[in-house]
């Protein structure tokens, strides 16, 4: 007699579960006899129960079992646990399971989820730490923060981690790979703009910033710094222990808190103040001349770095 096995996600998780869960039973010694959908209730656990001679330890793929409809009470009697099966009907559902099998049937089945992700910064890197500690490879704090403020999917984090991990060939995933491998050009050009104007370096606020004219509305590159700079802002003005209190306050990541924390270090506190004040005239300006924005934009940058030259000249007398 079979034993149901189900898995319920949508894409691209129920794949990788699937995936997951052939491995496992192929450990186990079963094979795939078969991959359908279409099937009624009754005729697949007529093919199933009526498998070949010498197919010791089979599973049979069920795709959309949604369309079967709801399980049928009498079949109940012949589903056996997991354990004691030597058949397998493994049902892909992208629904609650609930909504089509039986409470009594699901208790006699293994139900499988993809693991639940917490939606909060602290929460998603230590899902992260627990993914990386089973690679082969170190992982740098920052490329940890980076990919987790980047990449919001679960499922295309799981994906750049084993692609990260496999291009890592001196053994360590740094903040450079991820930005290398993991960000398309566009949004790599627009992060060093961010992460340059932060650490002040002028070539590569100049370089992004051409690319992005080109390439980008100005309203994403506008708010992306407003929120930067203005937490820089607030951190130039306050004391060091009130900072951590800042960065819960405002909801940074660890990586937006780190280069804030660099630029506020940079600029003085009126220089970022006007900074900031300058990207809300130039959200305004968008609403009706989009080119005066980009060059508000621009002159706004170019102020900011030249007063990090001031300050340096300041501090040097």
């Amino acid at each position: 007699m079979p034993s149901l096995l189900a898995i319920c996600s949508k894409e691209p998780a129920k794949s990788r579960l699937l995936q997951e869960t052939l491995e496992e039973l192929s450990r186990m010694g079963f094979s795939i006899a078969g991959r359908t959908e279409g099937y009624n209730w009754w005729d697949l656990f007529s093919t199933a129960t009526n498998g070949g001679l010498f197919d010791e330890k089979t599973v049979y793929v069920v795709d959309s079992p949604e369309a079967m409809g709801k399980f049928p009470s009498p079949l109940s009697a012949q589903i056996e646990p997991k354990e004691l099966a030597s058949t397998i009907i493994l049902l892909l559902y992208e629904s609650e399971v609930e909504k089509h099998l039986p409470r009594e049937v699901i208790k006699m089945s293994t139900i499988k989820r993809p693991e639940k992700v917490p939606h909060w910064t602290t929460g998603r890197i230590e899902w992260i730490k627990r993914i990386i500690k089973g690679t082969r490879v170190k992982w740098a704090k920052e490329a940890v923060s980076l990919l987790e403020e980047w990449i919001e999917d679960p499922e295309e984090i799981r994906s750049e981690i084993y692609k990260l991990e496999t291009a890592a060939l001196d053994g360590v995933v740094t903040e450079k790979l991820v930005k290398d491998l993991c960000i398309d050009e566009g949004g790599k050009a627009f992060l060093t703009l961010l992460d340059g104007l932060c650490e002040g370096n002028v070539s590569a606020v100049i370089k992004s910033f051409k690319r992005i004219k080109m390439e980008m509305d100005v309203l994403p590159v506008v708010s992306g710094l407003h929120r930067r700079m203005r937490l820089a802002m607030y951190l130039a003005d306050y004391k060091e222990k009130e900072k951590e209190e800042l960065f819960r306050i405002f909801g940074a990541k660890p990586y937006q808190a780190q280069k804030a924390l660099k630029a506020s270090r940079i600029y003085g506190a009126k220089s970022l103040r006007k900074f900031v004040l300058e990207m809300v005239k130039a959200s305004c300006i968008n609403k009706s001349l989009p080119s005066g924005a980009w060059e508000v934009l621009e002159m706004a940058i170019l102020d900011l770095l030249n007063s990090k030259n001031r300050a340096l000249t300041i501090e040097k007398r």
